[in-house]
């Protein structure tokens, strides 16, 4: 009898042991389960936040290149006076070959560049062509101008080059106009000598001096 519950005990107790063993592998599993899925979460959050910083980074400097390339197709009143003593202390040689480089991408020009272009069209010598040219461009810039000093100084200066030009006409008339009087001078006293010859005698008397 004794023998039957000591048997029977060890029996109990064994099952016990293996329901407690296996109460525990499963336990151990499932805290693994969790311990992944935290640790993959972290992961997520940490690749999450990695992403967003640098998504953030490239907005940012996005934003940055955005707003310098919106400043250089603005001209400031700092670019307009830096360009007007650039122009001004160039060699003859360096003028030339600045414009014909500035002319051979003038549709890819910023509203700084186009300024420097014009300012280079006007230099001495410039022909009624380039004045032309030039006022139509600094026309362009003051349109779009979005400061008032700025659209004043070319006011200024497209009224400046307009005067220049009609002047330049003017006097080219009136050169044109004193080369016709002195044409006319001329025949006026082709006229004269004419008709001096015509009032001669045809058989002047003798010993009289003859008319050259």
């Amino acid at each position: 009898m004794n023998l039957r519950r000591s048997s029977l005990l060890l029996s109990i107790l064994w099952l016990a042991g293996c329901a407690a063993t296996e109460q525990i592998a499963k336990t151990e599993a499932i805290e693994s389960a969790a311990t992944k899925e935290t640790n993959s979460g972290a992961g997520k959050t940490e690749t999450t936040r990695a992403a967003a910083t640098t998504s953030a980074i490239d907005e940012g400097e996005t934003a940055n290149a955005a707003a310098t390339a919106e400043m250089a197709q603005v001209l400031s009143l700092s670019r307009l006076l830096q360009r007007m003593d650039r122009v001004a202390t160039l060699e003859p040689g360096s003028v030339q070959q600045r414009t014909q480089q500035l002319d051979a991408k003038f549709a890819e020009l910023d509203p700084a560049d186009r300024y420097e272009f014009a300012l280079l069209l006007t230099r001495k010598r410039s022909t009624n062509r380039a004045l032309t040219r030039a006022i139509s461009i600094l026309s362009e810039l003051q349109e779009g101008a979005n400061d008032r000093i700025v659209a004043e100084i070319l006011l200024l200066h497209r009224r400046y080059l307009t005067l220049k030009k009609q002047y330049r006409s003017q006097r080219n008339k009136s050169i044109e106009l004193e080369k016709k009087i002195e044409r006319l001078k001329g025949l006026e006293q082709d006229l004269d000598n004419s008709n001096s010859r015509m009032q001669e005698p045809l058989y002047p008397l003798p010993g009289a001096p003859r008319q050259p």
